[in-house]
C-alpha cells in the first residue's frame, strides 16, 4: 500500500519538532527522521496505529500525530514531551512487550536498538505486539560505512561504541541472525544520507568531500560503505530459531 500523504515536517534542516520537543542526539538526526518517516508513510495510511519505542522526548511521535497516525510511545528514561499521546514507561531491557495492550498496525525503533542489552529480546518484544500484517522499521547506525571503516583502520575502534549509551553494534549480518530468530523478514534497508554528500561547503571542504568519495569507491565496493544509518523495513514472519547440534 503507497500513501503519498505530504510529510508536514518534510524540511531536511529541522532540528526540532516543535518548540519544546527535540530530536535524537547527532548532526544527522533530521536525516534519519525523515527518511524513516517516508518508508512508513508508503506502507501504512494515517489512522493506522504506530507504536514510537524509544521515543525520547517525543519528536518522531509528534511528527506522526500531526499527520494522521495514532500512536502511542514507549519511553522510560528520558522526558517525553506531548502530553495528548498515550505513554508507557517500560524498560526496554525487560520483556516489555506484554506491558502493551494494543495490538500494532506499526513499530518504529530509531536509533535505540544499538542501546539495548539483548537485541534477540528486543525484536521478541516487538513481534509480540505488532500485528500479523504490521510493519516495523528499525534505524541504527551504520557501522559499516566509509567513516566508520577508516577510524576503526587508523583508531582501531568503532566510532558509535564512544558513545557511553551504546551496548551493541549492528551489523548487517547480526541485524539478519537477529530477525530471523525473532519471527521477521527483512524486507529492505535503506540509508538516512551519504554524509560525503552533505559534508563541506566551502571550497576546501568540497575539494576533502571529493577526495573521500573518490577514495571511498575504490576501495568499498558494497551498499553499506554508504549511509549514516541504516534503517530496516520488516514483516512478521516466522522465527526460526538456532538449536545448537547434539553432542556426539
Amino acid at each position: 500500500m503507497t500513501n503519498r500523504n505530504a510529510d508536514s515536517q518534510s524540511q531536511l534542516g529541522v532540528r526540532q519538532f516543535s518548540a519544546d520537543t527535540k530530536m535524537m542526539a547527532g548532526y544527522y538526526s533530521h536525516y534519519t527522521h525523515s527518511a524513516a518517516y517516508k518508508l512508513l508513510n508508503e506502507k501504512l495510511l494515517p489512522g493506522s496505529l504506530i507504536a514510537d519505542i524509544g521515543a525520547g522526548e517525543g519528536a518522531f511521535s509528534e511528527r506522526l500525530k500531526v499527520n494522521g497516525y495514532n500512536v502511542v510511545a514507549v519511553e522510560k528514561f528520558c522526558d517525553f514531551k506531548p502530553q495528548d499521546i498515550k505513554l508507557y514507561k517500560l524498560d526496554l531491557n525487560d520483556s516489555w512487550g506484554g506491558g502493551i495492550s494494543e495490538k500494532l498496525d506499526g513499530v518504529v525503533g530509531i536509533e535505540i536498538i544499538e542501546h539495548i542489552e539483548n537485541p534477540f529480546n528486543f525484536l521478541r518484544q516487538i513481534r509480540r505486539i505488532v500485528k500479523e500484517d504490521g510493519w516495523v522499521i528499525i534505524s541504527t547506525p551504520n557501522v559499516l560505512n566509509f567513516e566508520s571503516r577508516f577510524n576503526l583502520f587508523r583508531n582501531g575502534v568503532l566510532d558509535m561504541m564512544s558513545h557511553p549509551d551504546h551496548r551493541t553494534p549492528i551489523f548487517p549480518q547480526t541485524m539478519a541472525k537477529y530477525c530471523k530468530e525473532s519471527g521477521f523478514e527483512v524486507v529492505n534497508r535503506i540509508i538516512d544520507i551519504d554524509t560525503l554528500s552533505v559534508r563541506g561547503s566551502t571550497m576546501k571542504g568540497k575539494i576533502l568531500r571529493t577526495i573521500a568519495r573518490a577514495v571511498r569507491s575504490l576501495f568499498s565496493k558494497d551498499s553499506y560503505a554508504v549511509g549514516n544509518s541504516n534503517i530496516w523495513l520488516l514483516k512478521p514472519g516466522k522465527a526460526n530459531v538456532y538449536t545448537p547440534p547434539p553432542h556426539a
